[in-house]
């Protein structure tokens, strides 16, 4: 009670950021804060749902990034020199840029909901479709196509 104001001040100032930001995004992105159950025991098993899907979201998008850094690796790329033309939307870099820069919101509405069509044959998936209408496909493409080559699926953009 005896401190000085302006340090109160400042370590109110400084009380948000990283950790309310992201749970702001998992309510959002997840949508908890729209579900709620009366019994305790279905609220206690909601919530697990809730953290094991942030959980496998979170593994999706690490797994994403290491896929293009691991095929870049492999294809030993010549790195781009200053006089290329820096409007290529399909550049590997910019795909992990972005990845790393969707917050939990972003990453289910504008990956996980992305519109396609997933080709099976004899119960194994061949082939994912994607709508090339989204505006980041581009970058978005080169995320599942290296994440899904491992398993022999190929990924394209769906012909308009």
């Amino acid at each position: 009670m005896d401190a000085d104001i302006q340090p109160t001040i400042d370590d109110y100032d400084d009380r948000s950021g990283v950790p309310e930001s992201s749970f702001c995004q998992d309510n959002q992105g997840l949508g908890s804060n729209k579900r709620r159950k009366r019994g305790f025991d279905a609220q206690r098993m909601l919530m697990l749902l809730i953290q094991l899907s942030h959980n496998l979201i979170r593994w999706i998008q690490k797994w994403m990034i290491s896929a293009i850094e691991q095929s870049l690796e492999e294809q030993s790329l010549p790195e781009t020199s200053d006089n290329t033309i820096s409007t290529d939307q399909s550049s590997p870099e910019k795909a992990i840029k972005t990845l790393k820069e969707f917050g939990m919101k972003r990453f289910v509405c504008q990956i996980l909901c992305l519109t396609g069509k997933v080709k099976m044959k004899a119960g194994k998936v061949l082939s994912v479709i994607i709508n090339p209408l989204y505006p980041l496909v581009r970058r978005i493409i080169i995320a599942f196509k290296a994440l899904l080559k491992p398993y022999g699926i190929s990924v394209s953009l769906d012909e308009i």
